[in-house]
């Protein structure tokens, strides 16, 4: 083989190397990037959609009656919801 030969197969060789290591780091980036455009897709639905959690919260202590006579003479119904464990609490005066 001649050196023109040699050195044109060693460029070859090395032209082909840098070419599969260009691809491989635009696949790890553009896989990257479909991840990032994943995760602000899920937290724009979060803000455009919440997703609202009512609790309905029954004072078990006075019947209904009871509970309208309290609440017109301003006794308040103190509601205390626990953020940490998610579900509300109710106490009544």
């Amino acid at each position: 083989m001649s050196l023109v030969e040699s050195m044109r197969e060693f460029i070859t060789e090395r032209l082909t190397a840098a070419a599969e290591e260009i691809f491989r780091v635009v696949e790890e980036t553009i896989a990257e990037y479909e991840e990032a455009i994943a995760r602000q897709r899920r937290l724009l639905e979060l803000v455009w959609k919440p997703e609202i959690k009512l609790h309905r919260i029954v004072c078990t202590e006075m019947g209904p009656v009871e509970r309208a006579t309290r609440w017109n003479r301003d006794i308040p119904v103190q509601i205390q919801v626990l953020t940490t464990l998610g579900a509300p609490t109710a106490t009544c005066l």
